[in-house]
C-alpha cells in the first residue's frame, strides 16, 4: 500500500445483510445501484479508494464489493453495532485513524468528510471526533429517533441524549450525525470494554466514549441528511434527493442522472 496522503487515515464501512427492520437494505438499489455502492462511492471522493474499505461477514456484500475492486475485510458475523466489526477489521492494517462510515448513509456529503479528515489533522491529540449539525427546529428536540449533544467550547461533546427533561434554552443543542472517527488505539480500546446499562438502555454508541474518559469532539457541518433503517424511508430519500442541488452534484460525479 503506499503512503497515505492524507496521514494515516482510513475509512472503514461496516455492513450486514441482516437488519431487522429492513432485511439486506444496503443491497437496495437506488437509480441502480446499492446503497452500499453509494456509500463506498462517497467516500471515494473524500479520499483515495486504496484506503477505503467495506468490513463484512456476509458474502454476500464481500462479493458485490469485490466485483468493483474495493478493498473489502472479512469479520466475524457475531457483532452487536458497526464499532466493534471495525475494531475486528482494522487490527492488522497500519493507520492511526479510522473514520467509520455507516453503510445506510446513502446521502453522505463527500464534503463533510474531508471536514472530519481536515479537523483529525489540526487536532492530533483527540481521541474521536463526531460529525454534528444544528437542530433545525423544535420538533428534532422532541423526536427520541434524534441523538443529541450538548458541547463545551471547545467542540468537546460532554453530554448525549434523545430527550432531555428540561430545555436549557442557554445552552445550544447539537444533532448527531452517524459518521464518527476514533484512534485506531482507542477504537480497539473501547471495543474490548463491556457496553454500560445506560449505553444500552439509550442505544448511543458514543456514549461509551465519554463514560470512559476518552475525548470526543463534534465537527459542525452544515447540514444533516436522512438515512435508510425502513423500506418506508427509502421514499424519504428519493424526495430529499428530488430537492436538494447539492445531492444531485454529488450523484452527477459518479452515476448517470
Amino acid at each position: 500500500m503506499s503512503d497515505n496522503p492524507e496521514g494515516k487515515i482510513c475509512i472503514v464501512i461496516p455492513a450486514r445483510m441482516d437488519s431487522q427492520r429492513f432485511p439486506k437494505k444496503v443491497l437496495w438499489e437506488f437509480l441502480g445501484i446499492p446503497m452500499i455502492e453509494h456509500v463506498y462511492r462517497r467516500a471515494c471522493l473524500s479520499l483515495p479508494s486504496e484506503h477505503v474499505f467495506i468490513a463484512s461477514g456476509d458474502n454476500e456484500i464481500l462479493s458485490k464489493m469485490s466485483s468493483l475492486s474495493a478493498n473489502v475485510l472479512r469479520s466475524s458475523k457475531e457483532h452487536l453495532h458497526g464499532t466493534s466489526r471495525v475494531a475486528e477489521a482494522v487490527e492488522s492494517l497500519d493507520y492511526n485513524h479510522v473514520i467509520i462510515l455507516q453503510a445506510d448513509e446513502l446521502l453522505i456529503d463527500p464534503s463533510h468528510l474531508k471536514a472530519l479528515i481536515d479537523k483529525i489533522h489540526k487536532l492530533q491529540d483527540i481521541d474521536c471526533f463526531n460529525l454534528i449539525t444544528n437542530i433545525e427546529d423544535n420538533s428534532q428536540l422532541a423526536d427520541k429517533n434524534i441523538v443529541k449533544c450538548f458541547v463545551d467550547s471547545d467542540l468537546n461533546i460532554t453530554h448525549l441524549f434523545r430527550l432531555e427533561e428540561e430545555n436549557k434554552k442557554s445552552r445550544p443543542v447539537y444533532k448527531i450525525m452517524g459518521t464518527i472517527s476514533m484512534t485506531k488505539q482507542s477504537l480497539i480500546h473501547l471495543s474490548k470494554i463491556q457496553d454500560s446499562k445506560n449505553q444500552e438502555v439509550l442505544s448511543i454508541e458514543q456514549l461509551k466514549i465519554i463514560e470512559n474518559d476518552f475525548s470526543l469532539t463534534g465537527v459542525i457541518v452544515d447540514s444533516s441528511y436522512p438515512s435508510i433503517n425502513t423500506f418506508n424511508e427509502t421514499q424519504i430519500v428519493k424526495a430529499y434527493v428530488d430537492e436538494s442541488i447539492r445531492q444531485k452534484q454529488i450523484l452527477a460525479s459518479y452515476v448517470q442522472l
